[in-house]
């Protein structure tokens, strides 16, 4: 096993090589044989024919993780206008059942928002980052996820109504302020609501994303989630591949590359073309499709 980790490594620094001098270059130019190969046709990704082989090879052997926006589906001004292909639940599904259903969803999104998108597909998921799961964490079933202190909720609402470009999605037990747009005003929100934690004494932290900042309790993040998963069948023993976008997926990143496995960056504002596998949300499509088309 710890070979077959070995090799896998060596391939992904080769296929994110490749994609840094395909993007820097155009696709017309291959300057190594090994890159070559891996063009399975003109419009194919390298890391999506390269990582469509490896786990297509050995199903058995991975477990494969994937956060929702800006991931599976492209970031929307508002999280409830993101634009959810069709064929998306489907694909999944097909992927899910070649994996043995390990294959799982990791959101900052309450569970409810992600089931009526792709609740068709059937799988399990992590919202809340690891604060909320479809499946009973313990013999009672899992408990009601806590409410946001009120105090808090209050002192943040003030910070929203003194900046127009400011918007809060209170998701229960986590606060988001979404400053798209006002991309400028990042800097001034993050200190005003850094103080509102200190002057209130919460055991909260913040964790920036893709033009917003959440407020989350302590001892949960995408990582946790992705720990979680990882401590159950079908995912125990296998490879993780997480898929994500931004800053709180690095958390997930983290424990999968403890785990031997990887963490794969789609390209925004947090992650640049050239230091990830892929460029958008698309591609991530592509390759879930790619993977979809081989479960047939």
């Amino acid at each position: 096993m710890l070979g077959h980790w070995v090799e896998l490594k060596v391939r992904y620094f080769r296929v994110v090589s490749a994609v840094r001098f395909w993007v820097e270059h155009g696709p017309g130019r291959v300057p190594h044989p090994w890159v070559r190969r891996m063009r399975v046709r003109p419009s194919a990704h390298p890391v999506l024919a390269e990582l469509v082989a490896q786990i297509t090879a050995r199903p058995d052997r991975y477990a494969l993780f994937s956060d929702f926006d800006g991931t599976l589906v492209e970031i929307a001004d508002r999280p409830d206008q993101v634009v959810v292909p069709a064929d998306l639940a489907i694909n999944l599904r097909r992927v899910w059942q070649m994996l043995g259903g390990a294959l799982a969803i990791i959101t900052g999104r309450p569970l409810r928002q992600v089931e009526a998108y792709i609740g068709a597909a059937g799988l399990e998921a992590s919202g809340l980052h690891g604060i909320e799961f479809n499946f009973p964490l313990t013999a009672g079933g899992s408990p009601p996820a806590p409410q946001a202190p009120r105090a808090l909720v209050s002192e943040v609402v003030k910070v929203v109504a003194a900046e127009p470009g400011f918007r809060l999605e209170n998701k229960g037990a986590i606060l988001t302020v979404h400053f798209r747009q006002v991309p400028a005003a990042g800097g001034r929100l993050k200190a005003a609501l850094e103080a509102i934690i200190e002057r209130l004494k919460l055991d909260h932290h913040l964790k920036e994303g893709r033009a917003v900042i959440e407020i989350i309790p302590n001892g949960t993040s995408k990582g946790t989630a992705l720990a979680e998963f990882l401590r159950r069948t079908p995912y125990a023993s296998r490879i993780p591949v997480m898929m994500g976008d931004d800053k709180a997926d690095e958390d997930a990143f983290a424990v999968a590359h403890e785990a031997g496995g990887l963490g794969l960056k789609v390209a925004g504002e947090h992650f640049r073309v050239g230091d990830e596998p892929f460029r958008h949300a698309g591609e991530v499509r592509a390759f879930i499709a790619a993977l979809a088309a081989h479960s047939r």
